[in-house]
């Protein structure tokens, strides 16, 4: 981990003691909230590091930020002052931390907990956490952890904050993270030591989804939970919203076809992805599924829809403008 992101370790270690915990809501619900509260400072911890509400430099302690962190996030610009002209001395944080159920959720677990960027998510290098994290990770408890109880090999493809590999963190042996985007490495590494796990256990590559990766590489678990929109909000493109191809659906066709020849014999890819429906039809499925039931290597193929509905303001936009809804759907498969 590079020096500057030690910080977002110590003030996380810090919310954890603290008993902090955030839900991260969609982008639209976070605007109003925060539209309906406008001009309120941060009265807790919640505020900064999940809302990400103003603050007085002054407030910070009993915010939950010591004076030395504070001036360690503020140096390295996780912290800034967003209205220095206005003559204010209100502060902003740009990161997040949100708290998460863990695989083995029982009533005395504690939560999981993710740095990841700040709202809104406009870089195009930002790091995403959110409720399609959340769906994310309960399907790969309902529909993968059920299949087997340990994996001697996991990779996330596309990992962001590192959420879906390090989920697997108390049963498995090796978790390798994969991504395009340097920025999240770092906050993998943080994320990492914030859960606990093991040193040694974790690594990661930058990649292209299995290009970086040795051919000969075998993997219990493949896991994903890819971009799947056309990032149509803005003229520089979001990485970690754009799907590509028609609609949004490149990315996981790709992510299917490469992964099946890095699982070994009973090996599992799980692909959380979002799909356009168009005149009833599920484009995604339409493009893959006949291809996989024919697949004589696979031992099983099973496809779930988990929410018919979401995203549904981009039905306004050209690029969906033949969209019935964007469902997200979950694919498993096992390998002979």
């Amino acid at each position: 981990m590079e020096d500057k992101y030690k910080v977002l370790l110590e003030q996380g270690k810090a919310l954890q003691e603290s008993g902090y915990r955030f839900i991260t809501p969609t982008p639209e619900s976070h605007k109003r909230v925060l539209e309906r509260s406008a001009g309120q400072r941060a009265a807790t911890s919640r505020d900064v590091f999940g809302w990400n509400r103003k603050f007085s430099p002054k407030d910070s302690q009993k915010l939950g930020i010591s004076e030395s962190v504070l001036q360690e996030l503020r140096d390295q610009k996780f912290i800034t002052h967003p209205n220095q002209q206005s003559g204010d001395d209100l502060l902003r944080s740009d990161i997040r931390y949100s708290s998460a159920r863990p695989l083995n959720d029982t009533p005395d677990a504690k939560d999981l907990l993710f740095v990841h960027s700040g709202y809104p998510t406009v870089q195009e290098d930002s790091i995403f956490f959110g409720p399609d994290s959340y769906r994310y990770l309960n399907f790969l408890r309902d529909k993968v952890a059920t299949l087997r109880e340990n994996f001697s090999s996991v990779v996330d493809i596309g990992s962001g904050s590192g959420v879906g590999g390090l989920f697997f963190k108390d049963v498995s042996d090796e978790i390798l993270l994969t991504d395009i985007n340097d920025l999240s490495f770092q906050y993998q590494l943080v994320n990492t030591e914030l859960n606990n796990v093991p040193k040694g256990k974790v690594f990661q590559l930058k990649s292209d989804i299995m290009k970086q990766i040795e051919q000969n590489k075998q993997f219990d678990l493949v896991v994903s939970n890819p971009p799947y929109m056309v990032d149509t909000s803005r003229e520089t493109v979001r990485a970690y919203r754009n799907g590509g191809g028609d609609r949004g659906i490149e990315l996981s066709l790709r992510i299917v076809r490469e992964s099946i020849p890095y699982l070994r014999s009973g090996g599992i890819l799980a692909l959380y992805t979002g799909v356009p429906i168009v005149d009833g039809l599920d484009v995604f499925s339409e493009a893959i599924l006949k291809e996989l039931y024919d697949n004589k290597d696979l031992e099983s193929v099973h496809y779930y829809e988990i929410d018919p509905d979401v995203f549904g303001e981009e039905l306004s936009t050209e690029v969906y403008g033949d969209v019935d809804r964007i469902a997200v759907t979950g694919l498993v498969l096992v390998k002979k």
